[in-house]
């Protein structure tokens, strides 16, 4: 059977398979610039994409929610013509806030760079950075009502191409112009991404005018009511968020000094974390990423109409999903994580480390769905009082104990384990009261848990039993990690998910979901 292309299992299944895509890709160009700079290298580029994403959250994240999720609305009630004036406003939107920020920042690159982020270094890369954002809002804006109308293919193209330009031009342009400066690394990276930028952009356009557009006709026109109602609040949160955290980025490398390592060090840890260790474990985020894009359009269909009945099950379903998902997933990359990192990047991470940040990883993936579960269905002011309130929280457990000379940079890896449980925490407990208290926490929780343990067991015996008997530690991974696979799979059909079933289904989102359930 053929699947429809606008359907829930079409739209997920499109945007899984093109994000993993994109995190293999994304790997590739990791290790590129880890070979480049090193992880002190990685280190300053991190702080420079600190001042990048704060105002890429400020100025783009809430915008693109609302048009995602007001284009759906607007399509499935009848009022297509007021997409066309979503588009207008999320524009205009957009483009004021980044020339206010842009402008700030460029006339005050110099005392950014020296006194906010504390490394001059970085104010290379501040003008590029500038080019980049403002093709990132036309190349997002239009992708989010690309998915909002259920039309992914077109945002699922231009994220593979985008990728693949990013790489071979920043390669190019370290290949070319890279003599040892980190400061010049970080502007090169900038400068290859504003060229993928820009392809993005221009492909996204052409598609709206050619394929996106026709569908907006017809129906009622005029205003989009609620746009801001939506934007504003979420924009506020992802900046609260994206401020904390760079200033977490910006903090800890200070507060690793006090624990008694030198500057180098510290910026070295800074980026084997956020450069390294982090997408190791978020691997699995391609998958949850899809599964709560896709959900969002049939989540809004869903409380547009009021059925909700169906936003319960959806819910449900969807992070029962998400647990499926990203706790077995990491538990099978954590024992091969060590192993990894010296392959990839050729940096020793020990097991330990690795699987404190698995673990947060897992909790941050149920924060992920539930917060946008919440969104859609109109409780945005708790969602950001968790969301702000886990970040503040982590940022003050890293400023103490990042300090401690005995905990170092395990002080960040805590403080980010407990700041993941309390927001997730904090979600599902409101999540099960709007329910009704028909979530299923522990079912929610147990099963993925006993996935998740199995696997990790299993797959440190694989990859010792592969690594005697084959000898290359490539062969070793590979071979672990299909064994891990297999045992996935089986343990999913013992726990009666039926997985080819529900890749073969066409029916209604709701049904199909079902399959995840015994």
């Amino acid at each position: 059977m053929r699947m429809q292309k606008n359907s829930f299992l079409y739209s997920a299944s499109l945007l899984a398979a093109s994000n993993l895509i994109l995190q293999l890709l994304g790997f590739v160009y990791r290790i590129i610039l880890s070979r480049f700079g090193g992880a002190e290298g990685l280190g300053v580029y991190r702080l420079a994409f600190s001042v990048y994403s704060v105002i890429n959250a400020g100025c783009l994240s809430g915008i693109t929610t609302a048009c995602t999720r007001l284009s759906a609305e607007y399509y499935a009630t009848g009022r297509r013509g007021q997409i066309r004036r979503l588009i207008v406003v999320a524009f205009c939107g957009f483009f004021t806030l980044v020339l206010l920020c842009g402008g700030v920042l460029f006339l005050a690159h110099d005392e950014v760079a020296e006194f906010v982020l504390g490394d001059a270094r970085t104010a290379a890369a501040f003008v590029p950075m500038l080019i980049c954002l403002a093709l990132t809002g036309v190349e997002n804006i239009f992708k989010s009502v690309c998915i909002g109308l259920k039309q992914v293919r077109f945002a699922a193209v231009s994220e593979i191409a985008e990728q693949v330009i990013r790489i071979l031009a920043v390669l190019a342009l370290l290949l070319r112009f890279s003599n040892g400066d980190h400061g010049r690394l970080a502007m090169l990276i900038f400068l290859g991404m504003a060229v993928s930028e820009l392809f993005s952009a221009t492909f996204l356009t052409c598609c709206y005018r050619r394929d996106i557009r026709p569908l907006t006709a017809g129906g009622r026109s005029g205003p989009a009511p609620g746009f801001w109602g939506i934007a504003l609040p979420l924009s506020l949160t992802a900046l609260l968020n994206n401020l904390i955290g760079s200033a977490g980025s910006v903090l800890m490398p200070r507060r690793l000094r006090l624990a008694g390592l030198t500057e180098a060090q510290a910026m070295a840890e800074l980026g084997v974390v956020s450069g390294m260790a982090s997408p190791l474990v978020l691997l699995p985020s391609a998958l949850i990423s899809s599964v709560i894009t896709a959900l969002m359009p049939v989540l809004s269909d869903a409380y547009a109409n009021g059925r909700r009945q169906a936003i319960r099950k959806l819910s449900e379903k969807g992070l029962f999903v998400i647990g499926m998902i990203g706790a077995p997933a990491v538990a099978i990359i954590v024992p091969l994580a060590p192993t990894l990192s010296r392959l990839f990047f050729g940096q020793v991470i020990t097991a330990r480390y690795m699987s404190i940040l698995g673990l947060s990883a897992v909790l941050m993936f149920y924060q992920m769905g539930s917060g946008s579960i919440l969104n859609v269905t109109g409780y945005q002011r708790f969602h950001i009082c968790t969301a702000v309130g886990s970040e503040l929280l982590q940022l003050a457990l890293m400023f103490v104990l990042c300090a401690v000379p005995q905990l170092g940079i395990y002080g960040y890896l805590y403080a980010a384990l407990l700041a993941s449980f309390a927001g997730a925490s904090a979600n599902l407990l409101l999540l099960r009261r709007v329910t009704g208290e028909a979530l299923r926490l522990s079912k929610l929780a147990l099963l993925p848990a006993a996935c998740a343990l199995t696997l990790s067991l299993w797959t440190r015996v694989f990859y010792s039993a592969a690594i005697g008997m084959l000898g290359s530690q490539w062969a070793a991974v590979l071979a672990a990690l299909a064994a891990a696979g297999a045992l996935y799979l089986l343990l999913l059909r013992l726990l009666g998910i039926r997985v080819w079933e529900y890749v073969r289904s066409r029916t209604e989102p709701v049904p199909m979901m079902c399959y995840f359930m015994a």
